[in-house]
């Protein structure tokens, strides 16, 4: 899907026609060969999350956890199935 995007996209350079393809920033900033992969270019691709990692980083109390509902767990694939490795960084066994 993305080669055909591509295809297309390149034919319509090649052949000077005006596509309107609102490409994000972040992609002209690599084409162009510049740095990604600040807050802003995240914020360029998806606001909802550049916001909510905006407040984690500000954020200078001491209820992290309590405040922010965050919890983790690792899981892993093998040929037995799906096991879960740990939840809340606490090891629950051997993979």
């Amino acid at each position: 899907m993305f080669f055909l995007i591509g295809v297309i996209c390149g034919l319509a350079i090649y052949n000077f026609i005006i596509v309107n393809l609102p490409f994000p920033l972040p992609l002209y900033k690599k084409l162009l060969g510049g740095q990604i992969g600040s807050l802003e270019d995240l914020e360029e691709l998806c606001p909802t999350t550049a916001n909510s990692l905006r407040q984690i980083l500000e954020y200078d109390g001491e209820d992290f956890e309590d405040t922010f509902a965050l919890t983790y767990g690792l899981m892993f694939i093998c040929c037995l199935g799906d096991k879960e490795t740990s939840k809340n960084g606490v090891l629950l066994g051997s993979p």
